[in-house]
């Protein structure tokens, strides 16, 4: 008669439960020719209760190293159902006492069949992924969380952030940590290191791992905001003053991390897609944390400034924001971060052109509000917006659609007529908008002709004027010829 294990599965006498050598031996030895089957993976689970921890962390590392090693071997790690393995296991100890030493090889092992580079979607092998969320990895990771945020075993919880990110790239994976509860174990992880390690000596070898540990809980949460329900989910459970609060203390001069603010920011500009979470995010102080970050790295570091416009572009559709941000001077510091990465020949050429139709289409909506027109003009935005419409015309029609919408909202003035008309081509280029884009993009063709009817009747009548007036050589220079 077969007695069930403890997850349910049925224990029959024929099974073998004498060694380790089945299946997952041969696997540890990359056997081409043995296919682990089902009942090997649960012969494994059930050897893994039966032998002493040391004989189980061995096998475990030597997976571990063949992983590092061998990017075919994680593939065929997944292919021999090694995921409901590590699964099983991880849930079998992740609440024993003293077992911290397996539960970090099971959740090592998992990061590395993910493959994430925490950059690319293409780095992952996709088929893992797919294992490792159908063994129920999505609904084990939050508990793994939530049982060791108050314990002192950083690297499982750093290991197991990360595990969630690599996972977190695929819009279903997304959804299931969504509903498994991973946003709400991510922010109570955050919020627990907000109140009680900030404060924390930066110097401390304590403070460096929470620091990594904040780092791989932010990438997770970037990944995780993505999807529109969870961006909803943090959203309710205080995301978005959590992510601020973190942010500011890593902007301090003392605990500068450029990695965990660009991680931080990006969080922000998904937050920043609902309404309801742009208006969190205003209330919290975001317009001059944002400020703060531009200010602190527009020349230093473009992933982060990326980021940040993204976010504007967000918050700026508000019409009280838009009016705040232009108070705070966001039109120079977007104007500035336009020059300083103007597109180059590169390996983030799509990474610019991101920025640019995020830092352009801030500077649209900034125009809507008639009390920002003037600050924009001053600081160059005039001269910016007409060059990026002539290198995107026929590259980005979002760019395009942005850039003929900030020149008409910019074109109510007749100074700014002046600096608009003093950009080689701009006439062209809109007369060639509303052509081109006439059949296709009907707002497109609307703003290039409304912008052409202003600077059109104005462009002549208004030479006294722009004869009389002195640029400011920092604030209102042009853009270099093309």
């Amino acid at each position: 008669m077969s007695g069930y294990s403890l997850f349910g599965f049925a224990n029959s006498s024929s099974r073998k439960t004498s060694s380790i050598s089945g299946g997952i031996g041969k696997l540890v030895h990359d056997s081409e020719d043995h296919n682990m089957t089902i009942d090997d993976v649960y012969h494994f689970f059930d050897v893994i209760q039966e032998y002493d921890d040391s004989y189980v962390c061995n096998t475990l590392k030597q997976i571990l190293t063949k992983q590092q090693d061998h990017e075919r071997y994680n593939i065929r790690l997944g292919e021999n159902n090694i995921a409901p393995v590590l699964v099983l296991s991880l849930q079998y100890f992740y609440l024993k006492e003293h077992r911290e030493s397996i539960v970090l090889l099971l959740v090592s092992v998992m990061k590395y069949m993910c493959r994430y580079d925490g950059k690319s979607r293409e780095t992952c092998i996709e088929e893992n992924l797919r294992y490792l969320q159908h063994a129920g990895a999505c609904d084990l990771l939050p508990r793994v969380l939530d049982a060791y945020i108050n314990t002192d075993e950083l690297e499982i919880l750093e290991r197991a952030c990360e595990v969630i990110g690599a996972l977190a790239v695929t819009e279903e994976i997304q959804s299931s940590f969504g509903e498994s509860g991973a946003c709400d174990s991510l922010l109570r992880l955050l919020s627990h290191f907000a109140k009680n390690s900030f404060v924390t000596p930066a110097s401390s070898s304590s403070a460096i791992k929470v620091t990594t540990v904040i780092e791989k809980a932010c990438a997770a949460m970037w990944n995780l905001s993505i999807n529109d329900k969870n961006e909803k989910i943090l959203g309710e459970k205080g995301g978005c003053e959590l992510m601020l609060q973190i942010l500011n203390h890593f902007l301090e001069d003392s605990n500068q991390d450029e990695n965990i603010v660009e991680k931080v920011c990006a969080v922000i500009w998904n937050l920043s897609v609902l309404d309801s979470n742009e208006e969190k995010l205003n209330k919290a102080g975001a317009c001059v944390t944002l400020m703060k970050v531009c200010q602190l790295y527009l020349t230093t570091n473009f992933s982060i400034i990326e980021k940040v416009c993204g976010a504007i572009h967000n918050i700026a559709q508000n019409e009280e924001h838009q009016e705040k941000l232009g108070n705070l001077g966001m039109s120079v510091l977007l104007v500035k971060a336009m020059r300083e990465y103007f597109p180059i020949t590169g390996s983030d050429t799509e990474e610019r052109e991101t920025m640019m139709l995020k830092a352009c289409g801030a500077i649209w909506h900034l125009s809507e509000n008639e009390h920002n027109i003037e600050k924009l003009g001053t600081s160059g935005a005039c001269e910016v917006v007409a060059t990026v419409l002539h290198h995107y015309f026929s590259i980005n029609e979002q760019i395009v659609q942005m850039a003929c919408g900030s020149i008409r909202n910019l074109a109510i003035t007749p100074i700014n007529i002046v600096r608009i008309t003093s950009s080689h081509g701009v006439l062209e280029d809109l007369e060639k908008a509303m052509t081109v884009y006439g059949d296709v993009n009907l707002e497109i063709y609307s703003f290039a002709r409304d912008a052409l009817d202003r600077l059109q009747l104005l462009k002549y009548n208004n030479n006294n004027h722009s004869s009389t007036h002195s640029y400011d050589e920092n604030d209102g220079d042009y853009l270099d010829p093309w």
